[in-house]
């Protein structure tokens, strides 16, 4: 399982890569219909493929992107949060940060993320409930490019303000958007898995090491970046 926090469009993109078992039931070839499903979800396995590697050339740019996002908070609002409770409302606080390091990451990774989204809405499947999937999925992916760069400071001087009883809700918002989209990655991963071809399965094998080394790099950065921006924020 990927780590929760430290994904990036692109991790989510192949999120179920991981997880799901090769050599599944293949759906027959014969008629129009599967014939377009088949070739389409060829094209998308190799646009996650572009997405991976893309991924993985970006590792500098995630960490200079962590790395001006946590010097310009800490400097905005050092200490914010001293004397906050180690209670449920600061965890999901903490949440927060966070996907707040996770956005300021992706913000580097946004050419490529657009690109994928791009291929893949262009894609038609017939069976509706891919179909389905999908649209989720680039709704999601849609929304995570388009999210800014959080306003985290003014997020968190309103949580001090209310004696650090209340959570922003943009906070709690942008976490949910990115567990969300990873969902929704993982169950097309699923119903794409009988129409994918011994060359698509090939290339799924070949992604799967790829696919853990992105998730660990992006986590390990967004890991020392929270921690960086937990300690100069006092949360």
């Amino acid at each position: 399982m990927l780590p929760r926090v430290g994904k990036t469009a692109a991790v989510v993109i192949c999120a179920g890569v991981c997880g799901v078992a090769v050599g599944g039931v293949l759906a027959s070839a014969d008629g129009p219909s599967s014939t377009i499903n088949i070739a389409s979800t060829h094209r998308f396995v190799g646009a996650q493929y572009a997405a991976l590697l893309a991924a993985d050339a970006n590792s500098g740019a995630r960490e200079a992107a962590v790395t001006r996002f946590v010097s310009k908070v800490s400097k905005e609002c050092p200490n914010v949060g001293l004397g906050s409770p180690r209670d449920k409302v600061t965890t999901m606080v903490n949440e927060g940060v966070s996907s707040a390091v996770v956005i300021a990451l992706s913000q580097g990774e946004k050419h490529a993320d657009e690109r994928f989204v791009r291929t893949v809405a262009a894609l038609k499947w017939t069976d509706n409930t891919v179909k389905h999937a999908v649209m989720v999925l680039i709704s999601g992916l849609r929304t995570e490019v388009s999210i800014p760069e959080p306003a985290l400071c003014q997020d968190l001087k309103a949580w001090a303000g209310s004696a650090f009883r209340i959570v922003p809700a943009d906070l709690v918002r942008a976490n949910s958007e990115i567990v969300r989209t990873s969902e929704s990655s993982a169950v097309l991963q699923r119903l794409l898995a009988r129409y994918e071809r011994p060359g698509d399965l090939a290339l799924v094998r070949r992604m799967r090491p790829l696919v853990r080394k992105v998730a660990e790099s992006v986590a390990r950065t967004v890991q020392e970046g929270r921690a960086r921006l937990t300690r100069g924020l006092g949360v």
